[in-house]
């Protein structure tokens, strides 16, 4: 199949799976409650979630995204890093290395703002795919900044709690 027929196959499919998906509004009370497990049935349409979500944060310009940032109340987030897609589904954190590291966060949820926010330089993490394995994986710099920025959002918890000050 070329690469035209695959890209207009991906978009008809994860349409009608998911509709449009944008970013909810900064006000939107999706963004500070806790997003729910995902249990695995029907991979087919967490696949197509996940696509739209990659597409959604490319449009955007960032890097990870998550659920509830684009009104879907599930623990899923996707992130692009380093050329490497990933999808984590149920992600949480098992372990934590060194004392946090303070830096400059931007985030979909809220343009044009920067805050200031403590993270840990390095993580042990589990995670389900779009097939629902699950991955275990020790990440470090923007990876670990990233992930542990968008579990947040899983939880309710937006950079602003997290912040040290304002950049």
């Amino acid at each position: 199949m070329s690469e035209f027929f695959l890209k207009a196959f991906n978009t008809i499919m994860a349409f009608i799976h998911w509709g449009i998906l944008k970013l909810v509004p900064r006000s939107h009370p999706i963004l500070g409650e806790v997003a729910n497990p995902i249990v695995f049935g029907s991979q087919q349409g967490i696949y197509w979630l996940a696509q739209k979500m990659f597409k959604l944060m490319k449009d955007e310009r960032g890097i990870g995204l998550a659920g509830p940032q684009c009104g879907v109340p599930l623990r899923i987030f996707v992130m692009y890093i380093e050329r490497n897609r990933y999808v984590c589904i149920n992600p949480e954190i098992l372990d934590t290395y060194g004392p946090k590291e303070v830096d400059r966060e931007g985030c979909l949820s809220f343009p044009g703002e920067e805050y200031m926010v403590p993270r840990y330089p390095k993580i042990e993490v589990r995670y389900q795919t779009t097939t629902g394995k699950f991955m275990t994986e020790v990440m470090e710099g923007i990876k670990a900044r990233c992930f542990q920025h968008e579990l947040d959002h899983l939880n309710g918890i937006t950079f602003h709690k997290r912040s040290t000050y304002n950049y």
